[in-house]
């Protein structure tokens, strides 16, 4: 654990910006491949500077890093066997900044006590902003920006890429494990238990309006 006499103006700055980025992470997932992307990897980059900088071994040595690198290890060496082999290996190389923003994830929750409230309620928002427009995109053929709906499939902020459900079904499972993490303040309030009844509903309904088969499973899976 890193007191706060040992860092500087500069580590500081790039918590705080780690803990932006990462509390934003569920809006910019909105956007496209190339925000979230970006995001990850700069993420990662930051954290492996501050480990590196103040010898965060223990993160690295740890039974989940030594998990991953084997599974990293297998990943890339299953690559030389695929029928494109420059293309898969194109894609399991990079899956390492999963692992470093992975790390970086539990690095934060230690030094940002705050971070999985902040981030519970990033997820509610984005959620509650999704189904709202799904839902008016679905009545009125269009949603708040304009946008149409797709051969009858609602697809919300996405536009023409169909993954609304796809989005919806991931991250909720995401949402319930944070409830869950935060169970003391979470569970006070009835209306909380309300609030998870509501937004099931409503991601059941709005899967199924996506036409997204596998995500209506997974989504029916996780509940």
């Amino acid at each position: 654990m890193i007191s706060e006499k040992e860092l500087n103006k500069k580590s500081k700055f790039l918590i705080n910006l780690l803990y932006i980025i990462t509390t934003i992470l569920p809006f910019s997932l909105i956007t496209g491949p190339f925000i979230p992307d970006l995001s990850i990897t700069l993420v990662g980059l930051f954290f492996l500077f501050l480990s590196i900088r103040y010898n965060l071994r223990k993160y690295y040595t740890s039974n989940f890093s030594i998990f991953f690198l084997i599974f990293y290890v297998v990943l890339n060496f299953t690559s030389f066997f695929s029928v494109d082999i420059i293309q898969s290996f194109k894609i399991s190389f990079v899956y390492f900044r999963y692992f470093l923003f992975s790390l970086a994830v539990w690095f934060l929750i230690e030094v940002k006590k705050d971070i999985l409230k902040n981030l519970l309620k990033s997820i509610s928002i984005a959620m509650f902003i999704l189904i709202i427009d799904g839902f008016y995109q679905f009545y009125f053929g269009k949603n708040i920006l304009g946008w149409e709906i797709v051969d009858t499939r609602v697809s919300s902020f996405f536009k023409d890429e169909l993954i609304l459900g796809s989005y919806l079904s991931r991250i909720f499972p995401i949402f319930f494990a944070l409830c869950i993490l935060n169970f003391k303040n979470f569970f006070q309030k009835k209306i909380n238990f309300f609030l998870i009844f509501f937004l099931l509903s409503s991601i059941e309904v709005l899967t199924f309006l996506s036409g997204e088969r596998s995500a209506f499973f997974y989504i029916n899976l996780s509940a």
